[in-house]
């Protein structure tokens, strides 16, 4: 949960993760809806699907045990270099040295190395470093301080030198150049991709939600339909296109509803919501699509559609669905 996220954020997650699944036989049996509930807000949802992976790994491997070298934690799906020592140093006292964010900004200013860190030979060099620094006899003890001293003491814009206790081994400090340290690639500017989604409503007032594809990003998670604008249509046509694409019958909008913007790692989402009366073909398309003894793939005029990738949303179903965060601002939206 650490990897991406802050430890406050973090800390309700995981009481409450360890509450539904507090061993390893229960992760490792979890289904996909309440195990990426109890990940909603987190973000990055491939570490839970890595998670409940590694769990049955270990069950498989080792007997349940876990493993206690960084190497072996190494073997697990979602486990990196930077997690598989600091798991091994500080629960088994392996002599590991760790290099997450907090720790190379710490390694930048205590050396004064004026290198981007964003290099990879840089990025070798501070590894290199921290193996150095680090101190065999305590290396779980050592780990945590120094991440520590770089979450709360070496800040990124603020650092506090008058507190820290490696000041007066700080060549950056004694040569006044904390402040300009590390040195970091310039990012680009992320591009922006806009989607259009249809709120479809039953009678009843509920919403239909569809799950996205197993692989790719937030696999897995459930949604309004939603297809991206291309460069060469509007929102409307975009509109036509996806009810034609995903229920073969092609509808214009009735009206924008809502709107929510997202950040991922590589881009900026913006998702226009449009209502649309639930047409006669697409609700017998999809009362035939829910029906409890329906095969596992329905074809309708455009693919093949999965029915369990089709879910009516209300107020009972909600409890147990996991949106992904841009379509919960668009529910949120909805309810005003």
């Amino acid at each position: 949960m650490l990897q991406q996220t802050r430890a406050e954020t973090v800390l309700a997650y995981y009481e409450r993760f360890l509450s539904i699944f507090p061993d390893l036989d229960s992760l490792a049996r979890a289904e996909q809806d309440p195990l990426l509930k109890q990940w909603e807000g987190l973000g990055y949802y491939r570490r839970a699907f890595n998670l409940k992976r590694a769990a049955k790994q270990i069950l498989e491997e080792y007997g349940g045990e876990w493993p206690r070298t960084s190497e072996q934690w190494l073997r697990l799906p979602g486990v990196g270099r930077y997690t598989a020592a600091a798991i091994a140093s500080i629960a088994f006292g392996e002599p590991s040295a760790v290099l997450d964010g907090n720790v190379k900004r710490v390694l930048a200013r205590l050396h004064a190395f004026r290198e981007s860190i964003d290099n990879p030979g840089a990025e070798r060099s501070l590894w290199e470093s921290a193996r150095e620094f680090l101190d065999p006899d305590n290396p779980g003890d050592h780990n945590q301080a120094l991440m520590e001293i770089g979450a709360t003491v070496c800040t990124r814009l603020s650092p506090k030198c008058q507190v820290c206790p490696l000041a007066s081994h700080c060549r950056s400090r004694a040569m006044g150049i904390q402040k300009t340290l590390p040195v970091r690639a310039q990012r680009k500017a992320l591009p922006t991709r806009r989607s259009v989604a249809a709120v479809l409503r039953r009678k009843d007032g509920a919403l239909l939600i569809v799950r996205r594809p197993e692989t790719g990003l937030l696999a897995g998670l459930w949604e309004f339909p939603q297809v991206e604008v291309k460069k060469t249509e509007s929102e409307r046509k975009a509109f036509r296109r996806l009810m034609l694409e995903r229920f073969g019958t092609a509808f214009d909008p009735s009206e924008k509803v809502a709107e929510a913007r997202q950040t991922y790692s590589h881009f900026h989402s913006r998702v226009v919501a449009y209502t649309c009366e639930l047409p006669e073909p697409i609700e017998q398309f999809l009362k035939k699509l829910m029906k409890k003894n329906e095969p596992k793939k329905v074809e309708n005029s455009a693919r093949k559609v999965p029915a369990s990738f089709y879910r009516w949303l209300n107020d009972k179903s909600r409890r147990n669905i996991s949106l992904h965060r841009a379509h919960q601002k668009l529910l949120e939206a909805l309810h005003g």
